[in-house]
């Protein structure tokens, strides 16, 4: 439906093509394109001859050897979870399986089982078809600016999910991931990284001093993955040995794709390197290969964070004087250097030329900067006014204009081609198109707009107003209260609160990742004349309190003291404690994430228009 959609009101053609004299020759040099990008990156990695990672010759943590079989009901819950997506190597239609799922179950449930048991992933899964796309409309058709969208067979993919939750529960009690890698991480995303790294910069600010960031660019990093150096890796540091580990071998080796044009297939071509994208597995035994790279990062830096292919190096340093600069810049420099040289060995490719540099502080404190710019590798990058940042946009004050300003040009051009075929569309089609394009950019790490002034959220809560007013087909200028009203729509400022008040329940009942978690101090959890004033002594499980702690108890946490009002207090170690005190004490004490939420959701709707 959405591409429908995207084509009726923007009026591009599905995927511009190059020029071509057959469309099976066009498939064969996009087939043959997409490898040798990959060979000519791994052919210059090869080139600079670093020394290869030493790995210990015995695991450091418990070993996992031994898949655990899936009952028939496992099987069922993953196929019926799964999106309802096919691709053409299906036999028949993932919508067609779960219709005939109490037929299929038996034989799924054994093919799956036969996969475990024997450490063997069939070469039938093995076979990608690719889908090349153009990066952005607009952008002259060549192959380099087409990205390949791999499409893998279903029943693949259900394999590879029920590995990673045997691999994900192995990790988790032995041998878990750093805590500052968020991606493919239950309970971890996009937004939290960016909350963390917020808060960071924030509190920074308020000691009066100056952020180094720095993003790493890689080139095509899930694609020149070595094969022998994630084995040993997930052997030495993540304990996967025996059939755990021959399943591993048996997934990686023997890899291939053929590129697919309106139905036309290239040649099969074999792939030496790499993760499979588009499968599940993929992005997380990617996850796995760079978490040694925080060992290299966390001997220059105090702070920094991932996702996946995706990390911020920062450093924070007094500018009151030029040898403190210098200091700084020399440190940053010998950390991607050393960086460089990791990447190096592990087989991936730092984009020197694409890696951004932002110098982040108070207008006061920038003032006394003499420096602009810093060294990787053999290139000197200029320091930025703004970088994106895992699709939010920070710039050097942290004032969030730029952000809010993409966000709003996004969901504009989305609303301008809504208006367009709005009269084909019933009610409850354009609310779920509104709540699918425009939402999508105006919710889209809210968390970091809270204590911005006025006038900046009224440019998002202009976004929402049109929204409502097209979804009634309303003029301009008419009155927007009632149509929030009846859409049930919280207010920018108030979804920016719901969205801080959710994370901080999950902080507060240790559903949160463990930084975001350690934000947060309880000062007293008050039932009856008991009083408590450590989380440590509240026990959580699954989010559920347990214990002597009942659900009637009123959590209130700790206000970190603060010193200007304009840094920290937008921040979420400060900001939800304060929303979170004052909530109704029925509120706090609610432990049910669920309940939590809805309760949530009709307090502010109340404070809003009651």
């Amino acid at each position: 439906m959405y591409s429908i959609i995207q084509s009726l009101s923007t009026g591009h053609k599905e995927n511009p093509l190059p020029s071509h004299e057959s469309i099976e020759k066009l498939a064969n040099d996009f087939g043959n394109y997409f490898i040798q990008k990959i060979e000519a990156i791994r052919h210059e990695i090869d080139a600079q001859q670093a020394n290869p990672p030493d790995f210990p010759s015995a695991p450091t943590c418990d070993t996992f050897s031994t898949f655990r079989t899936l009952s028939q009901s496992e099987v069922r819950k993953l196929v019926m979870e799964s999106k309802t997506t096919s691709c053409e190597l299906d036999p028949i239609p993932t919508a067609l399986l779960k219709d005939s799922i109490d037929i299929i179950l038996p034989v799924l449930t054994r093919m799956i089982n036969l996969s475990l048991q024997t450490g063997v992933f069939p070469d039938e899964w093995k076979l990608a078809l690719i889908i090349p796309l153009i990066k952005k409309y607009g952008l002259e058709h060549i192959f380099n600016n087409y990205r390949p969208v791999s499409n893998l067979p279903f029943v693949a993919k259900l394999t590879e999910r029920a590995v990673i939750k045997q691999d994900t529960d192995h990790m988790d009690n032995n041998c878990p991931l750093p805590d500052c890698s968020s991606a493919y991480r239950s309970g971890h995303s996009t937004e939290t990284a960016l909350i963390k790294v917020h808060a960071d910069i924030l509190g920074n600010m308020e000691r009066q001093q100056v952020t180094l960031l720095v993003l790493i660019d890689l080139s095509a990093a899930f694609d020149t993955v070595d094969h022998d150096i994630a084995l040993n890796l997930l052997h030495s540091k993540f304990g996967i040995s025996g059939l755990f580990l021959d399943w591993h071998r048996s997934y990686l080796a023997g890899r291939m794709q053929r590129v697919n044009i309106n139905g036309v297939h290239s040649e099969i071509s074999r792939l030496s390197y790499g993760v499979p994208q588009g499968s599940c597995l993929g992005p997380v035994l990617f996850t796995q290969y760079a978490s040694t790279l925080f060992d290299v990062i966390y001997k220059h830096l105090d702070q920094g964070h991932g996702y996946a292919d995706d990390h911020q190096l920062y450093l924070a340093f007094s500018p009151n004087s030029i040898e403190s600069q210098q200091e700084a810049i020399t440190q940053m420099e010998n950390c991607l250097a050393d960086v460089k040289s990791w990447m190096l060995s592990y087989k991936l490719k730092m984009n020197d030329g694409k890696t951004e540099f932002l110098i982040i502080g108070s207008r006061q404190q920038l003032a006394k900067l003499s420096v602009d710019s810093i060294k990787v590798g053999d290139t000197s990058v200029l320091a930025v006014d703004n970088v994106r940042d895992l699709g939010a946009y920070l710039d050097k004050h942290m004032s969030m204009e730029s952000h809010i300003d993409a966000k709003c040009k996004a969901a504009f051009k989305q609303l301008y081609n809504l208006r367009r075929i709005r009269k084909y569309l019933t009610r409850e089609a354009i609310e779920t198109l509104v709540h699918s394009f425009i939402f999508s950019h105006i919710d889209y790490c809210n968390g970091l707009l809270y204590g911005l002034p006025k006038y900046q959220t009224n440019k998002l809560q202009r976004i929402q107003n049109m929204a409502a007013k097209l979804i009634f087909q309303q003029p301009k200028f008419s009155h927007v209260t009632p149509l929030l009203t009846e859409l049930h729509w919280l207010r920018v400022e108030d979804r920016i609160k719901f969205k801080l008040l959710i994370l901080t329940f999950k902080g507060v009942h240790k559903i949160a990742p463990s930084y975001i978690c350690d934000m947060f101090v309880v000062r007293s959890c008050r039932y009856a004349s008991r009083s408590i004033t450590s989380i440590e002594e509240i026990s959580f499980v699954n989010g559920e309190v347990q214990g002597d702690i009942e659900s009637s108890q009123v959590i209130t946490l700790n206000v970190p003291k603060t010193n200007r009002q304009t840094f920290m207090e937008r921040s979420l170690p400060v900001a939800g404690p304060l929303l979170w005190n004052s909530l109704p004490s029925e509120l706090r004490c609610e432990t049910d994430f669920e309940n939590f939420k809805k309760l949530l959701k009709t307090h502010l709707f109340k404070c809003a228009y009651c």
